[in-house]
């Protein structure tokens, strides 16, 4: 082997040498990049599934609260139905009680309604047709002291029980119906109370 031989022999051999060094070289900082990456993987993977928990329980919270509003509404308007219901069966049953008891009532009413004053009385066409004899004279005796004075038309107007009391045109509702109305929140929470204590 001649002298050039050896020297191109030696390049090529420190060449190769100098390359395995670089290659060994560029393995290593790769893999400490790959580590660097997967550990910083791991950490944002850590950080998304902790932040995907937290939302998690959040939206459950938020589903929770959701639906125990919706029951408590489904409920209160259960109870709101049936309050609504136990009044209109107690105007009907007001409408439907035995002549006698149903125009003592109306008796009462008007002593408690009528104005020290003349007017007219209006009935619906059934309490026409049903009207006690004598009724509008023990309507006045029982009014005489109140200084009111009662006449009762002959016409009817649409009224589901009760009565209209009309002065001079003006008129004052005193059917079930406006009775009712007129007292439904005081009726709402004493049903209420009775349903529900």
């Amino acid at each position: 082997m001649s002298g050039l031989e050896k020297i191109v022999e030696q390049i090529i051999s420190e060449a190769k040498e100098t390359a395995r060094k670089t290659v060994a070289q560029a393995n290593t900082e790769a893999e400490q990049i790959a580590e660097a990456a997967r550990a910083a993987s791991r950490k944002e993977l850590a950080r998304l599934l902790a932040e995907a928990e937290k939302n998690s329980e959040n939206a459950q919270r938020l589903a929770d609260s959701a639906a125990e509003m919706n029951a408590k509404r489904s409920l209160l308007a259960a109870k709101q139905q049936l309050i609504g219901s136990v009044i209109e069966e107690a105007k009907a049953a007001l409408a439907a009680l035995p002549d006698d008891e149903y125009f003592a009532m109306l008796l009462r009413l008007a002593k408690k309604n009528a104005l020290p004053q003349k007017g007219e009385l209006f009935l619906s066409q059934k309490d026409l047709d049903r009207l006690p004899a004598g009724f509008e004279d023990q309507l006045n005796r029982e009014l005489a002291p109140q200084s009111a004075q009662l006449q009762i038309s002959s016409q009817a107007r649409p009224l589901d029980g009760g009565f209209l009391l009309v002065y001079d045109g003006i008129e004052e509702n005193c059917s079930f119906s406006a009775l009712f109305d007129a007292q439904r929140e005081a009726l709402q929470d004493q049903v209420h109370r009775i349903l529900f204590a």
